[in-house]
């Protein structure tokens, strides 16, 4: 596995940044028949991704370590019948999963074993098309959107453990505040300190009805029955104070294709991987491609999504029929994107893409990584201020002063793993003890 430094703070402001495609983990170490993905089906500790796909043909659950760069077999018995919606507890290292929406829940221990039963449902009709998200403020599990009965929703439903509630209604609205309904509900991961989700473009309008003719938003997408809408947009849901934000508007001309979205928190930048243009007329027998541009949002410094120029072999153009399950993960560990698709494991390799040159952190910290003794230097002005060691998940683990320009920081009373040195308002550093 190629190692690279993590640490933005010694890059220099004239490097020349580049940004590769890397065929990470090939398609004959898994099974690329058998993929369901969700996008909050990632553990960031250990950097391991899930697929589950479970039906009564077939049961296959594949974890795919983007550390070693393997992939492993999850064994599971004790399952129902079919289970399409899950995501990944972090707080108890489990898998949870359902049918769809608002079906019975089961939890799954990521060591393998019997599933069990948790939060209570029933069998949920409107709410296909979504992916589980995990809320760890109060151990629930929640989802966005669903479509059922030739209509799809904006709606939030969360399950404490115990049975399924309403958050926020299926909304009449369709504003700068509340989103258009949409069949798909993907969360994309935030930032784990704000305890956010994402969610990105799909087919949907405002009357959430699949039998209007137009779409009024702009661009049509058409279906067997009427005209949805291409959203082409980006919310943001806070899920401890229970609101949307827009992030990019319904109709952005930015969005050239409907493809993979992952969320670089770090840099507050989206990437774009591949996609296609969903047509405006309805024909069966029509089989787009599925391309492999890739578009780079930075927010605050570009209008919407940028073509961006990558070196190496990119993933395969395919037909869409044929693409099977796909899904776009950012790796805060190695500064990338993963792209999971049938066709193997790629990484975009980033060198810090989501930077301008003038943004560059001017705090060195060295070297990194290693066994936790690390050296820190700073600037005069930033002296006397605090620093704090902040996990993957935002949690606080150790606190100090900067007390001089050249200053030792120990780790030894932390585990092995990837995390953050914040000092004060400075841009966050990542480390790694090993």
């Amino acid at each position: 596995m190629k190692k690279r430094n993590l640490l933005l703070s010694l890059i220099l402001a004239g490097n020349t940044f580049s940004q590769t495609w890397e065929l990470i983990i090939p398609p004959t170490s898994f099974d690329g028949t058998k993929l369901g993905l969700s996008n909050s089906a990632y553990d960031r500790t250990n950097n391991k991704l899930y697929s589950l796909y479970w039906n009564n043909a077939a049961q296959l659950i594949q974890v795919f370590d983007l550390n070693t760069e393997s992939t492993g077999i999850l064994n599971a018995t004790n399952g129902p019948g079919e289970l399409y919606s899950f995501t990944y507890d972090f707080e108890n290292a489990q898998l949870i999963a359902g049918r769809a929406g608002r079906d019975q829940l089961y939890t799954l221990p990521v060591t393998g074993g019997a599933w069990s039963t948790g939060g209570a449902g029933g069998f949920d009709s409107e709410s296909y098309g979504t992916q589980y998200f995990y809320n760890p403020t109060d151990n629930s599990v929640g989802y966005f959107a669903g479509y059922g009965f030739y209509q799809v929703k904006n709606w939030i439903w969360q399950n404490d453990g115990v049975q399924w509630s309403e958050i926020l209604p299926n909304d009449v609205n369709c504003d700068n505040f509340t989103p258009p309904k949409r069949v798909n509900g993907n969360p994309i991961l935030g930032n784990p300190s704000e305890n956010s989700v994402y969610f990105f473009s799909g087919a949907g309008n405002c009357s959430g009805s699949q039998l209007d003719q137009s779409c009024p938003l702009g661009s049509p997408w058409a279906s067997d029955v009427g005209i949805w809408c291409w959203l082409k947009d980006i919310w943001k849901y806070d899920i401890e104070n229970n609101s949307f934000t827009q992030i990019l508007p319904v109709n952005h001309n930015s969005v050239a294709l409907e493809g993979d979205v992952a969320y670089d928190y770090i840099n507050n930048t989206y990437y774009l991987l591949g996609g296609y243009i969903p047509s405006a007329v309805y024909d069966p027998t029509a089989n787009p491609n599925f391309e492999n541009s890739v578009y780079r949002y930075r927010v605050g410094i570009d209008s919407g999504f940028m073509p961006l120029q990558v070196s190496g072999t990119a993933p395969a153009v395919q037909p869409v029929s044929t693409t099977g399950a796909h899904a776009a993960y950012f790796d805060v560990q190695h500064d990338r994107i993963i792209w999971l698709r049938f066709d193997g494991v790629y990484s975009l390799n980033l060198e810090n893409v989501g930077l301008n040159t003038n943004q560059i952190n001017p705090i060195k910290l060295y070297p990194n990584p290693n066994n936790g003794e690390f050296t820190i230097e700073v600037p005069n002005e930033i002296m006397g201020m605090p620093f704090e060691i902040i996990d993957i998940h935002g949690r606080i683990l150790k606190t100090g002063e900067i007390q001089s320009i050249i200053q030792a920081i120990n780790l030894g009373e932390i585990a092995k793993g990837s995390y953050w040195l914040q000092i004060e308002s400075q841009k966050p550093i990542q480390l790694v003890k090993n």
